[in-house]
């Protein structure tokens, strides 16, 4: 499991019904993340956009359910919202900082969940590469390995402590082994839960 959920729910932790308070907690992050996919909305095609996707990302079964149920897809989402965002900020203006924040960003959503890190490949690299066109070859590739070292230097220290503590390697996460067995037994393929994911096939 990432570590970034864990690490958001800590302050609330040690109160009395804590899983009441990590519920609060994580509403008030899902809030945050409405809010900024409003504003991303609003920047990238105007007000009246903005407040449309604001309205529909605060009624989104698929974003306020796993705030009650305190889950990474809460974060998740909203890494992904900090990475068009930033990703936008390269597109308008190509600096060091911003390529530097579009790195940060996808490391701290691969915090939330490990398969956020495709966004480096399809979004960040792909970003950076296009904003930097009328830049020289090498520039170019400089541009690229900032934004990729930005990532990794997220991400290092919980590599490093996942490299340490565990016998089997791991990098990111030891979950997908549980998730691809829940995705792949006779409940998930047979049935009125075909095509659904079944935690009791993890379990056989």
């Amino acid at each position: 499991m990432c570590p970034l959920t864990s690490l958001a729910v800590a302050p609330v932790s040690w109160m009395a019904d804590p899983l009441l308070w990590q519920r609060l907690l994580m509403a008030l992050y899902g809030t945050a993340v409405v809010a900024l996919i409003g504003a991303l909305a609003w920047r990238l095609a105007g007000r009246r956009v903005g407040l449309i996707a604001t309205s529909v990302a605060g009624v989104y079964a698929n974003l306020w359910m796993n705030d009650g149920l305190v889950m990474a897809e809460t974060l998740a989402a909203g890494g992904v919202a900090a990475v068009l965002w930033f990703a936008y900020a390269v597109h308008e203006s190509v600096s060091v900082r911003s390529i530097v924040a579009l790195g940060v960003a996808v490391g701290v959503a691969t915090l939330a969940r490990a398969e956020m890190l495709g966004l480096l490949v399809v979004v960040a690299v792909p970003m950076v590469w296009a904003a930097t066109r009328h830049r020289p070859g090498r520039s170019r590739v400089q541009a690229v390995l900032t934004v990729v070292v930005a990532t990794v230097v997220v991400l290092a220290p919980w590599v490093g402590r996942n490299l340490v503590r565990f016998e089997e390697t791991t990098l990111l996460s030891a979950q997908d082994g549980y998730a691809l067995l829940g995705a792949n037994c006779e409940r998930s393929y047979v049935g009125q839960d075909i095509g659904f994911w079944s935690a009791e096939c993890g379990w056989d």
